[in-house]
């Protein structure tokens, strides 16, 4: 596992259909779920997250890991409920 994910990793590993959808709810989620906050950013540099942070978020979440990297799990989840 990568030491440091981007934005697109992250919302690959969150359930995020894209790093845009993922970052327009990155402020949410930081205030509401106090998922992890990016690693501090420099002027050559974007955003970047700790791998092993977010995998502790996404464990502390219970968000099922879609096996193919689809999010069909996810409308599955919101149709049973």
């Amino acid at each position: 596992m990568k030491c440091f994910l981007t934005p697109a990793e992250v919302a690959a590993m969150t359930g995020f259909t894209s790093a845009a959808a993922f970052m327009s709810a990155r402020a949410r989620l930081e205030a509401e779920t106090l998922f992890p906050l990016p690693m501090p950013i420099t002027t050559t540099r974007a955003f970047r997250w700790r791998a092993d942070e977010v995998a502790a978020w996404v464990q502390r979440q219970g968000l099922p890991r879609p096996p193919d990297g689809s999010n069909l799990h996810l409308l599955r989840l919101a149709a049973s409920a």
